[in-house]
């Protein structure tokens, strides 16, 4: 990745000059460390959705419903797995 793209020069100084200060303050070593592109996390999507249902009942088996077949909760087995147990209860 370019960091020069994302960070000006002024930017990373004060990244460089913040970690040095904190490093004073442990026996750690802090390593700043930039990505292009987080991860879906398809695992927080059927936990947030299991919360869900079992908050809002109602809710939670009218989104079972509307889930897209090409999202990629739909590709999940733990979800297919929950789905069917509640669609077919």
């Amino acid at each position: 990745m370019d960091l020069q793209r994302f960070f000006s020069p002024a930017d990373r100084e004060a990244i460089e000059a913040a970690v040095r200060e904190v490093e004073l303050t442990t026996a750690g070593e802090i390593v700043p460390f930039a990505v292009g592109r987080s991860d879906a996390y398809v695992a927080a999507s059927w936990k947030g959705a299991l919360s869900g249902a079992l908050l809002f009942p109602g809710q939670g088996i009218k989104d079972l419903y509307a889930v897209d077949r090409g999202s990629p909760l739909s590709s999940d087995p733990l979800y297919s797995i929950l789905a069917n147990v509640i669609l077919n209860y």
